[in-house]
């Protein structure tokens, strides 16, 4: 009951990035668990199925109410439409000032690849990098007037990639180290779970993959260092022949 509320939850938001996370994770489940043959994988499928499944009718069901709308097939069509195709193009959204953002932060690490322009030091250097189809973007007109208008120290660019900011920040150098733990890990985890075939390591492997990948369209949160100091202890115990109940 708990794992539907919040697979509802995660449906309910219409948040762009929580939804397609959670359905990449659940692709990436079974597809880890197909390589690795683990025994279990039909009825944890299922499962997932079920829930997702169920969740997001649910979530139909309330918009129907709403919006007086009774074709299940047309708000089927409108809310993947808005909340998952509408990741990709430059005009959908907020995509325009986000893939902006982005681009302007991937330059200035491209202009500075060796020590980078310095930690939180970004958004001096936004302004002219701007490409030309975000420059009209209002959100972004609005960044650039409040950095104007406060001093960059005190309401600088937002960060919405977090390793287009980290090549920003410390160059290519700082951006490779950065990403060299969780490569380890994951190297690691599928060593492991080639020999022991654990559902636990699957698990793991896939949360971890969820928070690298919403690093994409933010900054780091708490829960990235969390999972991958948890993985890891939980990978070296399994490597020394522990058992973690």
């Amino acid at each position: 009951m708990l794992l539907f509320i919040m697979v509802f939850m995660i449906f309910m938001t219409k948040a762009r990035t929580a939804i397609v996370i959670y359905l990449g994770e659940g692709i990436v489940f079974f597809l880890l668990t197909l390589f690795f043959r683990y025994s279990g994988w039909k009825k944890v499928l299922a499962i997932w199925l079920i829930v997702s499944v169920g969740a997001f009718s649910a979530c139909l069901a309330g918009a129907s109410v709403k919006s007086s709308e009774s074709d299940v097939g047309r708000l089927t069509e409108k809310y993947l439409n808005e909340n998952i195709v509408s990741v990709v193009g430059k005009d959908k959204r907020s995509n325009s000032a986000r893939f902006g953002n982005t681009v302007a932060l991937a330059k200035i690490g491209l202009d500075n690849p060796v020590i980078g322009v310095g930690m939180g030091l970004h958004s001096p250097y936004m302004e002219e990098r701007i490409p030309d189809f975000a420059k009209d973007n209002q959100e972004i007109q609005n960044w650039i007037k409040d950095m104007h208008e406060k001093t960059f120290l005190e309401s600088g660019l937002p960060i919405l990639n977090e390793y287009a900011a980290i090549g920003a920040w410390e160059g290519i150098p700082g951006l490779f180290l950065f990403l060299l733990p969780p490569l380890t890990v994951i190297k690691k985890g599928l060593w492991i779970n080639r020999k022991q075939h654990d559902f636990e390591t699957i698990g793991l492997l896939v949360a971890l993959a969820g928070q690298l990948a919403c690093m994409l369209s933010s900054e780091m949160f708490l829960t990235y260092p969390l999972i991958l100091w948890y993985t890891y202890w939980v990978l070296d115990k399994k490597e020394k022949g522990w058992t973690i109940s």
